[in-house]
C-alpha cells in the first residue's frame, strides 16, 4: 500500500503528478518540492507579462497555496530543493532555500519532476548584468522593470520564446534585433519559405531579424550595451539569451537513475525509472518521438502535463501508459498563429527520410466571405508508404486548430489516402467546403501517384 508519494518539482509535470495521484489514491500522504516561491503557474504566459497584456504576474498562478492543502490534502514545500536521496532507505535531503536549512523527507514512492533550465552558450560577457533569460516569474518581472527604461534590446535565439519576447518588447515599443545562428528563424518547426513568411511579417513589425549570424560577444562594461555579430556592433540597453533548454537531472543522478541517450531521464511507458519506486516525468525525461521511435527531450508542456498524469497514476497505484508525443507546437506571433506538429522537411532530410510535400495557400473560409483569411498548409509524407510525417500551418486563424487534426493523423499512423476520406465542415462563415488541409493532402497524393507511376 502505498503511504507517502513525494514529487520533487512543482511545474506543470509535478503537480499534475500530484492532482492525478490524489485522484486515484485518497489516503496517501502526497507532498510537492518547489524550489520556487510560488506555487505551479503557466510559464507559456510569461511573455505577455513582459508585454503587460498579462498586467500582474501572480494571475499565472493555477491556484494558491491554501488550495492544494484545504481541497486535496496535497503539502507544497514552496522555496525548497531535493538535493540528495538514499534510494534504498528511501529517504531525502531537503535544503529549505528560505532559511538556509536542511531536512529529511522519507517515501514510499518518488517522482521526479525537475524540469529544465535555460541552456547558456558561450557567448564572451553572457554573465555581464542586463543579460536575461526567460524561466520564472521573478525573471518575467526584471524583464519588464529593465524594457520600461530602455528603448532598444537583442534577442539571442530565435526559437518560439525568444520570437513570443522579441513580440512583447516590441509591443512596449522598443527598438528589437533578433539574432539567428541557424539559417532561418524557428528552426525546429518550420521550414525555410514558411518561416519567410512569418519572418516578413515580424519585419513589417519593425523587428530587425538577422539569420545565420553568431553572437561573438556582449558589450559592454558591468551591464550589456548590445552585441557582437560578426564583427558588427549591435547596440541594445539589454540582452535576452533565448537559446533552448537543459534538462535538470543532478538530483536524479545522485539517486542513481539511468539517462538516456540525450541526457534526459530514462523512463519506461509508466514513466518508471532504472531505480525502483522512482518515477520520472516532465523536461527532465527523454521521450519517445512516434514519428521517428527515436528518443528526443521534448520540452512542452503539453507533454509533461501528460507524462505527470502517467507517473502520478502509477505511483499511486494506478495502471496507465504514456506512448510519446508527435511533437504537436503552437503560438500566435504579430497577428499570425503558427503551427506544427511532426518532422519539417531538413529532419525528415537528416534521417534519409525521402518526403513528399505538398503546399497550398488557402482560405479559412469562401473568398467571398468578408471575415475570410489566408491560410498557408503543408503536408509532408514519407515517399515509402504514404505515411503522413509532418505539417506546417501558418494564418490569422485556424492554424492551431487545423494542426490538431493533423497531430490525431500522426498518432494513428495515416496514410495521405486514408487522410483524404475525412469529412470535413462546411458553412460560409467558418469554413470553405474543400478544407485548407483537404486541399494541401490532395496536392500530396496528386505528387506520391506520380511519383508510384515513374517507379
Amino acid at each position: 500500500m502505498v503511504e507517502k508519494i513525494v514529487v520533487v518539482g512543482g511545474g506543470a509535470a509535478g503537480v499534475s503528478a500530484a492532482l492525478w495521484a490524489r485522484k486515484v489514491n485518497r489516503k496517501a500522504e502526497i507532498i510537492v518540492i518547489n524550489r520556487e516561491e510560488f506555487p505551479e503557474y503557466s510559464r507559456c504566459g510569461l511573455p505577455y507579462v513582459i508585454s503587460q497584456i498579462i498586467p500582474n504576474p501572480k494571475s499565472l498562478i493555477e491556484h494558491p497555496t491554501s488550495w492544494y492543502d484545504k481541497f486535496l490534502r496535497i503539502r507544497l514545500k514552496l522555496n525548497c530543493v531535493a538535493v540528495d536521496g538514499d534510494p534504498d532507505k528511501k529517504i531525502l535531503e531537503i535544503k529549505n532555500l528560505k532559511h538556509d536549512k536542511m531536512e529529511k523527507e522519507s517515501y514510499d514512492k518518488l517522482i521526479v519532476a525537475t524540469g529544465s533550465s535555460p541552456s547558456i552558450p558561450p557567448i564572451t560577457g553572457v554573465d555581464k548584468g542586463r543579460v536575461f533569460t526567460l524561466k520564472t516569474i521573478n525573471d518575467a518581472t526584471r524583464i519588464n522593470d529593465v524594457a520600461r527604461k530602455s528603448r532598444s534590446a537583442v534577442i539571442v535565439g530565435a526559437g518560439l520564446i525568444g520570437l513570443e519576447v522579441a513580440e512583447a518588447l516590441r509591443h512596449l515599443e522598443l527598438k528589437v534585433t533578433v539574432v539567428e545562428l541557424l539559417p532561418q528563424i524557428l528552426p525546429t518547426i518550420l521550414d525555410a519559405d514558411f518561416a519567410r513568411i512569418l519572418q516578413s511579417k515580424m519585419e513589417e513589425h519593425g523587428i530587425t531579424v538577422l539569420t545565420g549570424k553568431r553572437v561573438e560577444e556582449i558589450m559592454g562594461n558591468e551591464n550589456a550595451k548590445g552585441v557582437v555579430v560578426e564583427g558588427e556592433e549591435i547596440p541594445g540597453d539589454f540582452v535576452v539569451v533565448s537559446t533552448g533548454v537543459k534538462p535538470n537531472t543532478d538530483f536524479a543522478q545522485k539517486m542513481g537513475v539511468e539517462l538516456g541517450k540525450t541526457g534526459g531521464i530514462k523512463t519506461n511507458e509508466y514513466m518508471e525509472t532504472s531505480v525502483e519506486d522512482v518515477f520520472a516525468a516532465g523536461d527532465c525525461v527523454e521521450t519517445k518521438y512516434l514519428v521517428t521511435n527515436e528518443p528526443i527531450l521534448a520540452a512542452m508542456g503539453t507533454v509533461a502535463v501528460r507524462q505527470g498524469k502517467v507517473a502520478g497514476i502509477n505511483a499511486a497505484g494506478g495502471k496507465m501508459t504514456y506512448y510519446g508525443t508527435v511533437l504537436t507546437r503552437t503560438t500566435k506571433l504579430f497577428g499570425y498563429e503558427v503551427a506544427s506538429v511532426g518532422l519539417t522537411s531538413q529532419q525528415a532530410e537528416k534521417r534519409d527520410i525521402k518526403a513528399i510535400v505538398g503546399t497550398i495557400r488557402g482560405r479559412t473560409k469562401p473568398e467571398y466571405f468578408p471575415s475570410s483569411k489566408t491560410l498557408y498548409v503543408k503536408i509532408l509524407v514519407n515517399s515509402e508508404d504514404g505515411r503522413i510525417i509532418g505539417s506546417q500551418i501558418i494564418g490569422e486563424e485556424g492554424a492551431a486548430i487545423r494542426i490538431n487534426v493533423i497531430s490525431l493523423a500522426l498518432l494513428r499512423k495515416l496514410t495521405i489516402e486514408e487522410f483524404l476520406s475525412l469529412e470535413t465542415v462546411y458553412a460560409p462563415p467558418i469554413s470553405p467546403v474543400w478544407d485548407p488541409l483537404i486541399v494541401a493532402a490532395d496536392s500530396v497524393m496528386r505528387k506520391l501517384e506520380k511519383r508510384k507511376k515513374k517507379t
